[in-house]
């Protein structure tokens, strides 16, 4: 997994941006948003450029797991109810 020099992996600044609608989708935003600097973020998004394959492939992993324990989750709150 790619991530930044002592910071997050890409994938997380590349979900941020994603998340911004694209009148807001700037570099600025997602900055300030994630508290990283302007230069980590334009790195973080290079390298999407270069390899948005291998950087999508890993936030569909991640959103998968999540829905995984989402659902493990409801099961046992079942229990409970």
């Amino acid at each position: 997994m790619a991530a930044l020099v002592g910071g997050p992996e890409v994938w997380t600044v590349v979900e941020s941006w994603q998340q911004h609608l694209p009148p807001e989708r700037t570099i600025d935003n997602v900055a300030v948003a994630s508290g990283l600097t302007r230069a980590d973020v334009e790195c973080a998004i290079n390298y999407y450029a270069d390899y948005r394959d291998e950087i999508d492939a890993e936030i569909d992993s991640v959103h998968q797991a999540q829905e995984i324990a989402r659902l493990a989750w409801e099961r046992r709150q079942a229990i409970y109810a």
